[in-house]
């Protein structure tokens, strides 16, 4: 019992993992605006949140903002998990990948 505690991460990532990989495609990200839908690209890139700020010309705490409306529409709890998400996704390739028909 005390192996599977001390796995807990790698468990809730490997589950994480498998339920995002289900051969329905999860589509979650479509709910964001572009806004979000941009910042959760440059999280996939590996931007942190001053990196977005200056990026985007946006004060930190926006992008927090930001940051908790994606994790709420997404369902995600954690900033590693939207890392995890934007990845999984493919959300961290071009940022020309279209949104709801739109070229970002």
């Amino acid at each position: 019992m005390a192996h599977i505690a001390h796995h807990k991460e790698n468990l809730s990532t490997l589950v994480y993992f498998l339920e995002t990989m289900t051969p329905n495609t999860d589509l979650r990200y479509q709910k964001l605006t572009k806004r979000e839908y941009e910042i959760l690209h440059l999280i996939g890139v590996g931007k942190q949140n001053t990196d977005i700020a200056k990026q985007l010309n946006l004060s930190t705490s926006t992008v927090e903002t930001h940051r908790k409306n994606i994790r709420k529409k997404l369902q995600i709890s954690g900033n590693s998990k939207l890392l995890q998400y934007a990845i999984l996704n493919n959300l961290h390739q071009d940022i020309r990948i279209t949104l709801n028909g739109d070229i970002l």
